[in-house]
């Protein structure tokens, strides 16, 4: 691949359309049931059984040009490597 474009989780970016991008920081949401067999943990989706841990997670977002918007979470990347390798 070139230098033209960036490869940001699974998507493959050419520098010159991305128009902005920044860091920012959300609050998610991850529902989990307890460690239960795959029958018990179904039927806890229909009795509300569930476990909710919220946590911060920093992101970046993306606009190009084409007014595509496009979020990656800490989860999927690593921030501070992709910032660098945009800054550059």
């Amino acid at each position: 691949m070139s230098n033209d474009f960036i490869k940001i989780g699974n998507v493959d970016l050419k520098r010159s359309n991305i128009k902005a991008f920044g860091v920012s920081s959300a609050t998610k949401a991850i529902k989990k049931t307890n460690n239960q067999g795959f029958l018990q943990s179904f039927w806890a989706g229909f009795k509300g059984h569930f476990i909710v841990e919220t946590r911060e997670v920093g992101y970046i977002f993306i606009t190009t040009f084409q007014n595509d918007n496009y979020t990656f979470d800490e989860d999927e990347i690593n921030i501070d490597r992709v910032l660098a390798s945009l800054r550059s």
